[in-house]
Protein backbone atom coordinates (compact mmCIF):
# COMPACT_ATOMS: atom_id res chain seq x y z
CA UNK A 1 0.00 0.00 0.00
CA UNK A 2 1.24 3.75 -0.78
CA UNK A 3 -0.43 6.61 1.06
CA UNK A 4 -1.60 9.51 -1.52
CA UNK A 5 -1.78 12.91 0.06
CA UNK A 6 -4.58 14.97 -1.40
CA UNK A 7 -4.38 17.51 1.07
CA UNK A 8 -7.05 19.25 3.32
CA UNK A 9 -10.41 17.68 2.61
CA UNK A 10 -12.91 20.86 2.34
CA UNK A 11 -14.56 21.80 5.91
CA UNK A 12 -17.78 20.38 5.17
CA UNK A 13 -16.07 16.73 4.53
CA UNK A 14 -13.61 17.21 7.43
CA UNK A 15 -16.58 17.32 9.93
CA UNK A 16 -18.29 14.48 9.04
CA UNK A 17 -14.94 12.44 8.42
CA UNK A 18 -13.45 13.21 12.05
CA UNK A 19 -16.29 12.09 13.70
CA UNK A 20 -16.45 8.79 12.50
CA UNK A 21 -12.40 8.87 12.99
CA UNK A 22 -12.94 9.70 16.74
CA UNK A 23 -15.47 6.41 16.99
CA UNK A 24 -13.13 4.44 15.17
CA UNK A 25 -10.52 5.35 17.67
CA UNK A 26 -13.07 5.31 21.01
CA UNK A 27 -13.61 1.54 18.72
CA UNK A 28 -9.64 0.61 19.13
CA UNK A 29 -9.02 1.41 22.61
CA UNK A 30 -12.25 -0.93 23.65
CA UNK A 31 -10.33 -3.86 21.79
CA UNK A 32 -7.50 -2.95 23.52
CA UNK A 33 -8.34 -2.72 26.79
CA UNK A 34 -11.41 -5.41 26.62
CA UNK A 35 -13.86 -2.94 27.86
CA UNK A 36 -17.26 -4.00 26.61
CA UNK A 37 -18.81 -0.69 28.16
CA UNK A 38 -16.74 1.78 25.78
CA UNK A 39 -17.21 -0.73 22.73
CA UNK A 40 -21.14 -0.27 23.58
CA UNK A 41 -20.76 3.54 24.10
CA UNK A 42 -18.42 3.60 20.63
CA UNK A 43 -21.12 1.45 18.62
CA UNK A 44 -24.02 3.13 19.80
CA UNK A 45 -22.22 6.70 19.16
CA UNK A 46 -21.76 5.48 15.39
CA UNK A 47 -23.84 7.91 13.19
CA UNK A 48 -24.82 5.02 10.85
CA UNK A 49 -26.82 2.95 13.77
CA UNK A 50 -29.93 3.71 14.87
CA UNK A 51 -31.40 2.45 18.53
CA UNK A 52 -32.40 3.76 21.58
CA UNK A 53 -29.98 4.91 23.51
CA UNK A 54 -29.16 2.58 26.93
CA UNK A 55 -30.31 -0.24 24.49
CA UNK A 56 -28.12 -3.21 26.24
CA UNK A 57 -30.11 -5.94 24.31
CA UNK A 58 -28.13 -6.13 20.79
Amino acid sequence: MTPVAAGRLPSEVESLVLRHVANQETTLQAGLHQDGNLAFRAFSADPLVSIGVGTREL
